[in-house]
């Protein structure tokens, strides 16, 4: 091992030096001025191998020193009183020069007798004091001389320089922490403020009555409102969902057309789309779809907005079927009036004609009047049929008592069932209300004269009555032979008659279906399950009056 030496006897070996070294690259990795402060203290007591060693700090406000890290026993250095000793003063903190003493006691005083040798040496960074830094030996070993000052000045200069770099970069740090906090107090702010914005656009979107679709270039659905949501649930692409409606019926090319909106930015739009809703029934869609642009003008997508006009195009069919059914009854009301005294005079002419006959002796003129006279009342009946539909445009309300109605109806047809062998039954719950009735008499004569006249010998005819959530309903059931499924959407239009030629003139249905939608009900029909048809009147509740009687 090489070593050097000075005229005091401590030398500096290269294990010394080893020992340096690895106290400035540990140095060199300290992020803060509490960890260099701690490592140069340790690192010098090792490498000069002292046995006290304590730095202090220099408080420039009030002048002095302050006790910092110690390693061995610098407490027992700091607690002599070296800090406030004259020659530290005088040469190290005034001067900025280096102190080594051989017999401290002789020059501090005798609280300083245990130790031996004692070396100290001001901490400067550019030049500026910041501290000071001892180490003290108790013990027979080498005093410290001229070389380990200047060694350990040079350790401690480098040690100063660490500090201040650390210091800077404790400064910078507390800096960059306090903006990071600031910063993240307005990012937080601003997420939070960006999640209100959300949220009210959110409830604006789903609080609309239109639904409201955004896809992407590739027409996947990226949002959707809850009005949208209802109308297309399970589909994730606007393609697949447009595929589940009738618009591939009409458009051939609606799927180009389509395209195009993210392609070329051309707005378009798709009116009377129909689309299964399931047990919801059939819903009658607008469509309209145009390009989402970017901040850049570029297009990123599209917005598709979808109007449920169901229930616009059932009101505008209803208007048109009541204009053309007004139309219909003025006109038979017209016609019947004109046909109605000819044919009075015909069937008198025909009765004088007939008992003439009955003096002679050949039969069949007068059974050819009767012929005719059975053609005739036919035709009398039709036209009956026809003013029943025409006054049935305007209606008086009359009070009158749903079981009275029902009552009399079936007594009406009770003669009619018996000749066909036909068991006619009613069934009224005793919590179904009076109703202000226009004329459902005659509806319910009309449903159960169909049902007796569908109904084969031997067969049932049932009529029930009962409160239903938010109205009353009357159930005729037959044990006939059911109406055909394709005709079950069409038995309600005037002159729709599923009976023989010169049985009917599809007038009764149409009729009923009039009056009571008039009084806001519905009537519909059905197949039975276990065979035969079923008509359903529903009167909503709003119809009902309070009758302390009952009925």
């Amino acid at each position: 091992m090489t070593s050097t030496s000075d005229n005091s006897g401590n030398s500096l070996n290269d294990e010394t030096l080893a020992v340096l070294a690895e106290m400035g690259a540990l140095l060199s990795g300290c992020a803060d001025a509490e960890e260099v402060q701690e490592t140069l203290v340790a690192g010098v007591a090792k490498a000069f191998r002292a046995d006290a060693a304590a730095l202090a700090r220099w408080d420039g406000g009030d002048q002095s020193l302050k006790p910092g890290p110690v390693a061995g026993q610098g407490d027992r250095l700091l607690n002599a009183g070296f800090l406030e000793s004259r020659p530290l003063a005088s040469r190290v903190l005034k001067r900025h020069e280096g102190l080594v003493l051989d017999d401290p006691g002789a020059v501090l005083g005798p609280s300083f007798g245990e130790f031996t040798s004692v070396v100290a040496v001001p901490m400067l960074a550019g030049g500026q004091l910041s501290g000071m830094l001892a180490l003290a030996s108790t013990s027979a070993a080498p005093h410290f001389g001229e070389a380990d000052r200047l060694l350990l000045q040079t350790v401690v200069n480098f040690s100063a320089s660490v500090l201040d770099s650390a210091a800077e970069f404790d400064h910078f740090s507390h800096d960059l922490r306090g903006r990071i906090v600031e910063v993240t107090k307005e990012l937080n702010h601003a997420m939070a403020e960006l999640a209100r914005v959300k949220s009210f656009n959110e409830s604006i979107f789903e609080s609309i009555s239109m639904g409201i679709i955004v896809f992407d270039r590739s027409f996947a659905m990226v949002f959707r409102n809850r009005m949208a949501g209802e109308c297309f649930p399970e589909d994730r692409s606007i393609l697949a969902a447009l595929a589940a409606t009738d618009i591939k019926d009409r458009h051939e090319d609606y799927e180009t057309i389509v395209r195009d909106v993210v392609r070329m930015g051309q707005v378009c739009g798709f009116d009377g789309v129909r689309w299964s809703a399931g047990a919801s029934g059939q819903r009658v869609l607008t469509l309209s779809l145009s390009p989402l642009m970017s901040g850049r003008e570029a297009i990123v997508g599209g917005i598709l907005t979808v109007e449920d006009v169901t229930r616009g195009v059932d009101i505008r069919r209803r208007l048109e079927a009541s204009e053309r059914l007004a139309a219909v009854g003025r006109l038979a009301a017209k016609v019947a009036h004109e046909l109605n005294n000819p044919l009075d005079g015909i069937l008198r002419y025909i009765g004088l004609a007939a008992r003439l006959c009955e003096v002679q002796a050949d039969r069949r003129p007068a059974e050819y009047l009767a012929e005719a006279r059975t053609g005739l009342m036919r035709m009398v009946r039709i036209i009956g049929e026809l003013l029943e539909f025409s006054r049935s445009t305007v209606q008086v309300t009359e009070d009158g008592s749903i079981r009275a109605a029902l009552e009399d109806a079936i007594k009406s047809l009770a003669g009619q069932a018996d000749k066909r062998s036909v068991a006619l039954k009613l069934l009224i719950a005793a919590d179904v209300p009076p109703l202000e009735s226009t004329s459902l008499y005659q509806v319910f004569t009309n449903l159960v004269k169909n049902a007796i006249e569908a109904t084969p010998g031997g067969g049932e005819v049932r009529v029930d009555a009962m409160a239903a959530a938010g109205a009353v309903e009357v159930r005729v059931a037959d044990t006939g032979a059911g109406i055909p499924e394709n005709r079950l959407a069409a038995i309600f239009e005037p002159f729709y008659s599923t009976k023989g030629a010169g049985q009917g003139t599809g007038l009764g249905l149409a009729i009923c279906k009039e009056l009571v939608e008039k009084q806001g009900g519905s009537l519909m029909a059905r197949n039975r399950a276990e065979g035969g048809a079923e008509f359903v009147v529903r009167i909503p509740t709003q119809w009902v009056r309070e009758d302390p009687a009952g009925g």
